[in-house]
């Protein structure tokens, strides 16, 4: 706020303009939106008081109605945290008072201003959101032209075993890739918060109607998400919270706010004959006004130049001209194209679909051998087809291992290779510490990819490490606050350790973000089965049968619910038993019908014993969770149970939840 006396705050090797809105760090600016900014302020005019969330609500959001206040307030809280690389937990700046609000915590002061760091700002536009907005046009130098190109810039379903891993790791792997759009994005560099100069989104594209556009649209914006997460200046977050939203509804409009992305890049991809069409409209994150467009129209058999020329134009864009890096990648057309219909492919939850997409990662590897990136989409999909029982696990995990390892050997610095070989590792080999080590090496590199994220808190959970699984989860929220995949397996862990506050919000969370998902009740049942909440979890399986139209699941569970008034919990194990003999209510959902979990709830000790040392002998994933599932905890003092446990590569970890 201006004032006769105007001052700015310092703190640590920080300076801030409340007037401007601008934070230096030893000099340096850290660019922050103005939602950031008017944060900061608040917290340093109140330094060293509590500032409650209600202060800040009102302050932030005086007349708006966002989904989820509390949600937006935390997030936005650790995106200045993170931007000051506030990770202390003896010092930090920002104290967190549970359930009140926040603290500022460091010595501030105010000092007349001494002037300002000049970096060229986006340029500003005040027309509201268009549907790319006709550019002027410019042509560009002659020597970045390849011809005939004419690029032209405006300006202006079989997964894994186990209900831990299933309702975790494998609904990201397999489910979400087409519903809600999970994908690996590679990174090569851990970048320093201080330096990110532009925080953006980047929705799917549109496209016409025609399957050939579709195809290549999605995996060349995966590309581009890839390509500006390296840069040191761009931080890319949010991919899966602006998915599966028309542009043009009020909900993205009021999601893509709440993000408090500074620019969200919206695309038009088509294939026109023989030629590739791109437009790109930048917008402001705050009101969605027009920033500029870009457009581009390469021929078909030249996509690799155009993504090269994208990748260097609109960097250049969104930093004022300060990403000066060169894109990287193949220069071989064809082997482009490949890559780019194999990312398609693979987002297709069908064994065939994937076949195809390895396929096509082989042939873009056969026609460049040095596409670092192809290997890398191999390893994943040889991953895929294993979690989808489309090839035998020994042999697609060993490819997949391979490929990974080729991947990093061409590119030292890639993430995604890292993620598999621990995912490998962890839930496949029962590698608890080299999985951990992989896992962290992937986070290490892009620490704002949320997948990297939920399979750490998984990995945690599995060794009873809850509070530190949840951490991994707050951050994947933090940067990522509308991914359906993280809360489902927020409920997950939050079932397993007993913290029914926790779990309340997830299921919260789910029925507004997914209130028609099947797997997003699946997920609710299983939480509150796990929590003793038993009652609740059949009443919302049999529900998750009815969305899914699945009547003989529907019958199953009405009778499991007549048969656990009768007779508790151990009669509706019986039920779930007897359907696993039977073969009948199990298709759609094997993942919950594992019989070496459901025997010692029926009170069965001796065949509980002998299902689970099978299932460790012939490496059954379902047993990562032998150590934390409730279901077992009738087991925990017989000592062949503690030397099975032991067996796993496990540690007994007692859980909140009583026996059943």
């Amino acid at each position: 706020m201006e004032t006769s006396q105007r001052t700015v705050f310092t703190f640590a090797t920080f300076v801030f303009d409340p007037v401007t809105g601008e934070l230096t760090n030893r000099g340096r600016r850290v660019p922050i939106n103005q939602q950031i900014a008017d944060l900061l302020t608040l917290l340093l005019e109140n330094a060293g008081t509590l500032v409650t969330r209600e202060q800040i609500k009102h302050a932030l959001w005086p007349d708006q109605n966002y989904l989820n206040h509390d949600k937006i307030l935390t997030n936005a809280v650790s995106r200045l945290r993170y931007l000051m690389g506030d990770r202390s937990t003896e010092q930090p700046y920002i104290v967190n008072i549970p359930k009140r609000g926040y603290r500022f915590e460091a010595k501030v002061q105010r000092v007349a201003p001494v002037g300002s760091t000049n970096v060229a700002p986006l340029p500003a536009a005040p027309t509201e959101l268009s549907a790319f907005a006709a550019p002027e046009r410019r042509d560009l130098p002659a020597e970045k032209l390849t011809p005939p190109a004419e690029i032209v810039l405006g300006s202006a379903e079989k997964s894994l075993p186990g209900r831990s891993l299933w309702y975790g790791l494998t609904a990201c792997l397999v489910l979400v890739v087409a519903s809600a759009g999970w994908y690996f994005v590679s990174v090569h560099r851990q970048v320093t918060p201080q330096i990110y100069v532009t925080t953006v989104g980047i929705p799917p594209f549109q496209t016409p109607n025609d399957p050939a556009s579709k195809e290549l649209a999605e995996s060349f914006r995966l590309d581009l998400t890839d390509s500006l997460s390296d840069r040191s200046h761009v931080a890319v977050r949010a991919a899966h919270s602006l998915e599966a939203f028309d542009i043009g509804s009020q909900d993205f409009r009021q999601r893509a706010i709440a993000l408090g992305l500074d620019v969200l890049v919206l695309g038009h991809f088509q294939l026109q004959q023989d030629r590739c069409q791109l437009d790109l409209e930048l917008v402001h994150g705050s009101d969605l006004s027009h920033i500029i467009t870009l457009q581009y129209s390469v021929p078909r058999e030249q996509i690799a130049r155009l993504r090269d020329q994208v990748q260097h134009e609109l960097p250049q864009q969104l930093t004022g001209g300060r990403s000066t890096e060169a894109a990287s990648g193949v220069s071989n057309d064809a082997a482009y194209d490949a890559y780019l219909r194999a990312g398609y492919h693979l987002s297709q939850p069908s064994p065939d679909s994937m076949q195809q997409a390895l396929q096509e990662y082989k042939q873009a590897i056969r026609l460049d051998p040095g596409f670092a990136k192809a290997y890398s989409g191999q390893a994943r999909a040889y991953f895929f087809l294993q979690q989808a029982g489309a090839m035998p696990a020994e042999e697609s995990l060993k490819l997949a291992q391979e490929s990974a390892r080729k991947a990093l050997e061409l590119d030292p610095h890639s993430a995604e290779p890292h993620a598999i070989l621990g995912l490998i590792a962890a839930f496949h080999e029962f590698h608890l510490a080299e999985g951990e080590k992989e896992l962290a090496q992937a986070i290490s590199i892009d620490p704002n990819l949320p997948f990297y994220r939920q399979g750490m808190a998984l990995l945690y959970c599995e060794e009873g490490q809850f509070t530190r699984a949840l951490a991994q989860l707050d951050i994947a929220h933090a940067n990522d606050p509308f991914w359906v995949s993280a809360y489902i397996t927020d409920a997950h862990i939050s079932g397993i350790a007993g913290n029914a506050a926790r779990l309340q919000q997830d299921i919260a969370k789910l029925r507004q973000l997914a209130p028609n998902a099947a797997r997003a009740a699946d997920s609710i049942a299983n939480a509150e089965w796990n929590m003793g909440q038993y009652t609740d979890a059949i009443q919302e399986w049999h529900e998750m049968a009815l969305k899914e139209g699945d009547h003989d699941r529907a019958v199953l569970e009405e009778q499991g619910l007549e048969a656990f008034r009768r007779g508790g919990v151990s009669a509706y194990a019986r039920v779930r038993i007897q359907a696993i003999h039977d073969g009948k209510g199990i298709e759609s959902h094997p993942n919950d019908f594992v019989l070496a979990e459901w025997y010692p709830v029926a009170g069965e000790r001796q065949l509980a014993l002998q299902s689970i040392h099978e299932a460790i002998d012939r490496h059954d994933t379902s047993m990562l969770s032998l150590a934390v599932l409730p279901n077992y905890s009738s087991l925990r003092n017989l000592p062949e149970f503690t030397a099975l446990v032991k067996q796993a590569g496990l540690t007994l970890v007692t859980t909140p939840v009583a026996a059943h």
